[in-house]
């Protein structure tokens, strides 16, 4: 049998080392709350014009801390599993969480964390049962990344496009990541050894209906204005391309301009 995420040889339907890394960002995210919330203010000497905006304050770290968009795809997630697994629905348990709280705790925080531990528990039948395990797996990891991003434990995200180069046998079509710190830079294609400065690479990419600019859900988010939480419906009802946690960049374009999301 292979493993549903890593295709790996596996004696049960997730493997081991699939579900220890869930287990693994689900307990990160917490901890990356707490370290978000001393990232508000970006620091003396660094850029951080993405995110900024001109108000002073880190934005993701912002939302991350507020609880916004995380937590309700986690909240979702325990939604879902309490109706599957035919559990107690998921208002009179988050409110009987909440009770047992004392008044003056951050509210934000109670609910994470009973999120969190709600889907730490019942990991292990879902991984078994559960029919959108690939679904829930690429999502959390898209929040991990959100999260780690928030307090600053990782680079900026990344992407993956494919060449748009002129070849002889036609566009080139082999795929590039680029990061963060690639930005200001240069990549180049392995395959066709043309060197791209980055931002002309976006340009062309976002300018070409041939070319494919795959987005970290974050990095869509910020593109277009959408909550990934409104990225991922769109993703499950087939109106946007999505594969390995990320999405298309035009296919969310084409959505928009047909105003499916309305």
């Amino acid at each position: 049998m292979e493993c549903v995420l890593c295709l790996r040889q596996s004696e049960s339907r997730v493997c081991g080392r699939c579900m220890g890394k869930l287990n693994s960002y689900l307990a990160d995210v917490q901890v990356f709350r707490q370290a978000a919330g001393g990232n508000l203010v970006p620091s003396s000497g660094t850029d951080r014009r993405g995110s900024e905006r001109g108000l002073g304050v880190r934005l993701d770290a912002l939302d991350f801390v507020a609880g916004l968009d995380i937590l309700p795809t986690l909240e979702d997630w325990e939604r879902d599993w309490r109706s599957f697994f035919g559990l107690t629905a998921f208002g009179p348990a988050s409110l009987e969480r909440m009770r047992a709280q004392q008044s003056d705790c951050d509210p934000i925080a109670v609910r994470l964390g009973g999120c969190i531990r709600f889907l730490q528990q019942n990991l292990q039948q879902a991984c078994d049962k559960h029919p959108a395990i690939e679904d829930f797996a690429a999502e959390l990891h898209g929040a991990w990344r959100q999260a780690q991003a928030a307090a600053d434990a990782q680079p900026r995200t990344s992407w993956r496009v494919t060449c748009p180069a002129d070849t002889d046998d036609g566009e080139c079509g082999r795929q590039i990541r680029i990061s963060g710190e690639d930005f200001d830079g240069t990549v180049v294609c392995r395959a066709c050894s043309t060197s791209w400065p980055v931002e002309r690479l976006l340009r062309v990419v976002a300018s070409s209906q041939q070319a494919d600019l795959w987005l970290d859900p974050e990095a869509a988010s910020r593109w277009f204005g959408i909550p990934a939480r409104e990225l991922r419906r769109w993703a499950q009802s087939g109106r946007v391309r999505r594969a390995n946690g990320r999405y298309e960049l035009h296919s969310i374009r084409a959505t928009i301009s047909e105003g499916v999301g309305a």
